[in-house]
């Protein structure tokens, strides 16, 4: 497991109020075997873990695209505020980028969730928590750029496999806060120049 230094990126996150857990690992051999088994030790430890259920867990490969989704601009990087957005001044907003909000005053807002297990959408569930972020718009981007940073750092080509599905909450009790309602996430992202593997778990409720 990687030491504390390297888990500094994430503190600033969960000062926030995100819910997504991080665990990164060095000298990670092989992305899809060492995943199951950082998986496994990660998932035992937060609860029960049906051992029948886990050795049929399937991973599958994703794109970068995939993994991000649809809260998400790949031209810049820049989170999306995927809905409709109407202002304290009476400006109605539609998908505005979420930096574009930043000196804005909201009204109200509403969009999209995300099907339940169906897979991909970080950057929903990072920018989506059941209480939201509690910082501003800027604020919020520069967290999501240096997470982003450390866990796909852009020198080095990366293997990112989706290990969710809706059935996840019978592989473990960790998944059954997510299920009812907010979303299940389960990613592991593999650096092979640097032997690093990221694990993301995401489970959570109002």
């Amino acid at each position: 497991m990687a030491d504390d230094e390297a888990m500094e990126v994430f503190k600033p996150y969960y000062q926030m109020g995100g819910v997504l857990q991080f665990i990164v690992y060095d000298g990670a051999q092989d992305g899809e075997s060492d995943s199951m088994a950082a998986i496994h030790d990660g998932l035992a430890n937060t609860g029960s873990l049906n051992e029948s259920a886990f050795a049929k867990l399937k991973g599958r490969q994703i794109s970068l695209g995939q993994f991000f989704g649809d809260w998400y601009d790949p031209a810049d990087g820049g989170l999306i505020k995927l809905g409709s957005v109407t202002t304290v001044g009476g400006q109605n907003l539609s998908n505005p980028k979420l930096v574009s909000l930043e000196n804005l005053q909201v009204a109200s807002s509403g969009g999209p969730g995300v099907e339940v297990g169906a897979g991909g959408q970080f950057a929903y569930a990072y920018l989506n928590p059941p209480y939201g972020l509690a910082g501003t718009p800027v604020e919020i981007q520069s967290r999501f750029d240096d997470i982003r940073e450390a866990i796909l750092p852009k020198a080095h080509a990366a293997t990112i496999f989706d290990w969710t599905n809706p059935s996840l909450d019978k592989v473990s009790d960790y998944f059954t806060a997510g299920k009812e309602w907010w979303g299940i996430f389960l990613f592991s992202i593999y650096i092979p120049d640097l032997q690093k593997l990221t694990i993301i778990a995401g489970s959570a409720t109002d």
